[in-house]
């Protein structure tokens, strides 16, 4: 059994950095805020562990851990203090000789100097965890549960009742695959899965799961909360009892009896909509079918997690050994190459450090062999990366090694370096972000907005901060780490204005990556950038007008406006008339306006066909006009396209897949 421990941090974006380096590393954690809750979740459970700040909004964590070692067979939890108003030598030696705390840590300190002291004294355990949801069914009196029960079991026929385009069973599928499919097309819906008498349904908003109703009763609240000991038998018992009576969430009842503080209760929610979730992870059979525009009742749950560190929880807890050999028997031989896409490629999976470094490896140098026995990670932990690595789409294998960039050494990711030995090109220009800072989801929506108007009329040297003579391996370098700052997955808990702009400025720094690190794309965006400057006069050039034209038809694309959409890629492609990506998209927005118009589907077709001629060497032109075809209704054609495709970017297993699928419809 995973180790328990108690995190008390008033600071929000502390507290979650904190809970998520110990989560990841095999722990289970409860986490409050204020001192006078942390006192009584220690009256309810005793911890393996206390992490506690010294500094609290409602007092001091020295009060935290006097309570702590008041409490009966307590005397030996190990308590780790973070000082953030650190007092001089004297004091730590008068909280040692106190409270005798397994480490006192200045404040604010590497995350990891703060796991390496737990580890030290709580070590977690090296197997797979597993979902601590009871499987008795809980007392009939939770009437909560019986009405969620209804509702699915209401709900399931209308869903299954007609075709969808997503649907199929788990025994040729997995459930973390239809995960990354909602994920990849940025779903909004339901999904209704049935194994036997048990059903469950999804609520995904923009690709990321917010909700899940179950007829099952044993995975209401309270007893979820009772297999945790967040609460004891006789507060169910009551909360039951005044459910009945007050006709009242069960959740509220415990904040109101004063069991639960009001952040335990957002923890304990969440905590139910992911185990309620992780369990699908376990199914190796089932039914399933997904339908667009269905909308959760009431209020939706943020999950902590993003989907592919959902997928990684739910490898870690629910496949066995056979199972994740079975995933990792499709790659054997072949060589793990991360992702193109970057929104697959650059998905949050994981924080550890460890972990990150394990992932750096696969860099399309190696096999899956020698990824897999490179140390230090233990060799279970590593399976269930890699496993989850497949699965979240993050990685492909793929039968030809990646060729090294000519600037960096071979079989050395960059994420691996010493940074002292980098050349000086290649070196960070800025320095380390402050620890703990805040995280990029706080950044208001005016900074947002401000960004992206800055991104527009800047030149793609000047998005991504490098010279204009950098090599490939410095703008690569200089895109992943804007690209993962701003990543959807960062944002996914804000308002629907906030994801647009997030989703201009992802998709401006991808333009920007693709453009510098294709030779031909961008030599022959310098031919415009001259072309532009030789014109010379006022206002912004034909380039930097272009650009931003551009991107406003990708907003009007992302909002379904194809008209505007339309007339903005026409005056991209107006003022500059060889670049195939305005192209490209303004077929695209033709084909979307009018799918039935065979006048509009032959225009379409046309654009696409023109940028493919302009950039006869890129493979992804190629594959966007196959996949117009592929809707057009001519997979033939279609699979004719994604096989010049492979032809320049060899093996690549989402066109491989495409092609599959197509062939099997044709």
């Amino acid at each position: 059994m995973a180790p328990y421990v108690l995190v008390v941090e008033s600071d929000p974006e502390r507290q979650r950095q904190i809970a998520e380096t110990l989560r990841e590393a095999n722990y289970e954690l409860s986490t409050e805020r204020e001192a006078v809750w942390a006192r009584r979740s220690l009256a309810i459970r005793t911890p393996d562990a206390l992490v506690v700040n010294t500094r609290l909004s409602d007092g001091t964590g020295f009060g935290v851990a006097s309570e702590l070692r008041r409490e009966a067979g307590a005397a030996g939890v190990p308590v780790f203090f973070l000082a953030s108003a650190f007092r001089g030598p004297q004091h730590a030696a008068e909280a040692r000789r106190r409270f005798g705390p397994a480490a006192y840590l200045p404040w604010p300190t590497d995350p990891s100097s703060l796991l390496a002291s737990v580890l030290r004294a709580v070590p977690p355990p090296e197997g797979p965890r597993r979902s601590r949801v009871p499987s008795s069914p809980p007392p009939e009196a939770d009437e909560e549960q019986a009405r969620e029960r209804e509702q699915v079991e209401a709900t399931a026929p209308q869903l299954a009742a007609s075709d969808a385009r997503i649907q199929g069973n788990l025994s040729q599928d997995s459930f973390a695959r239809v995960l990354r499919q909602l994920y990849v097309e940025r779903r909004t819906g339901a999904l209704l899965m049935v194994r036997e008498s048990t059903k469950k349904i999804v609520y995904v908003e923009d690709g990321y799961p917010v909700a899940v109703r179950s007829n099952v009763l044993s995975e209401c609240l309270g007893q979820i909360l009772l297999a945790r000991r967040r609460i004891s038998r006789s507060a169910l018992e009551t909360s039951l009892e005044r459910m009945k009576q007050e006709k009242r969430r069960q959740g509220d009842l415990l904040v109101d009896m004063g069991i639960l503080s009001p952040h335990g209760l957002a923890e304990a929610l969440v905590f139910q909509v992911e185990s309620k979730l992780l369990d699908l992870f376990s199914w190796r059979g089932g039914n399933f079918i997904f339908k667009d525009g269905w909308k959760v009742e009431g209020e939706a749950v943020v999950l902590e997690r993003p989907t592919a560190a959902l997928i990684l929880e739910g490898v870690r807890r629910h496949y066995d050994d056979e199972r994740r050999e079975q995933v990792l028997a499709v790659a054997a031989g072949r060589f793990i190459v991360p992702t193109s896409d970057p929104w697959l490629r650059l998905q949050d999976l994981t924080s550890d450090p460890q972990d990150r470094a394990f992932m750096a490896r696969a860099d399309g140098t190696r096999s899956l062999e020698e990824v897999m026995n490179l140390p230090p990670v233990p060799r279970d932990r590593a399976v269930a990366l890699m496993v989850a690595m497949l699965e979240s789409g993050v990685v492909q294998a793929r039968e030809t090694p990646e060729a090294p960039l000519e600037s960096e050494a071979p079989r050395e990711p960059l994420a691996e370096r010493d940074v002292e030995s980098r050349p000086q090109s290649e070196a960070p220009r800025k320095g380390p972000a402050p620890l703990w800072a805040p995280g990029p989801q706080r950044r208001s929506r005016a900074e947002l907005a401000a960004l992206v108007e800055t991104m527009r009329v800047k030149t793609h040297f000047e998005v991504l901060d490098v010279d204009a003579e950098a090599p490939r391996v410095v703008v690569d370098a200089a895109y992943e780490e804007l690209a993962r700052t701003y990543h959807p997955d960062n944002f996914r808990g804000r308002s629907t204005t906030v994801k647009e702009l997030v989703d201009h400025i992802f998709a401006r720094l991808s333009e920007a990556r693709r453009t510098l690190t294709d030779p031909d794309l961008r030599k022959s965006y310098f031919v415009r950038l001259e072309r532009a400057r030789s014109h010379g006069g006022a206002g912004p050039d034909a380039v930097t007008a272009a650009e931003q034209v551009y991107y406003t038809g990708v907003g009007h694309m992302r909002d379904r406006r194809y008209a505007e959409a339309e007339s903005a890629f026409r005056q991209a492609t107006t003022l500059v008339p060889g670049q195939p990506s305005y192209h490209g998209a303004l077929g695209w927005a033709i084909y979307r306006r009018a799918p039935m118009d065979p006048a509009g589907a032959t225009e379409a077709r046309l654009e696409l066909e023109h940028a493919v001629a302009l950039a006869p060497d890129d493979p992804w032109m190629r594959v966007s006009l196959g996949r117009l075809l592929a809707e057009s209704g001519l997979p033939d054609e279609a699979v004719r396209m994604f096989e010049s495709a492979l032809k320049l970017t060899p093996l690549s297993a989402e066109i491989e897949d495409e092609m599959r699928r197509l062939s099997g419809d044709a």
